[in-house]
């Protein structure tokens, strides 16, 4: 499989979020080490995307 994942770092992060805590949710992205790497451009989540990042 030649797809990024993205994972939740805390698997209680969502549930907090549920509970009211505004705490920033950290994600770990995983992709596979091919060569050449992999260039992150973007970062979309059910059509949307959440973070664009910057040419290097």
């Amino acid at each position: 499989n030649s797809r990024a994942r993205l994972n939740l770092v805390n698997s209680n992060a969502w549930l907090n979020l549920a509970g009211g805590d505004t705490s920033p949710i950290e994600y770990r992205l995983d992709f596979p080490l091919i060569s050449p790497l992999a260039t992150i451009k973007d970062i979309t989540v059910n059509q949307q995307v959440v973070c664009r990042g910057r040419k290097p």
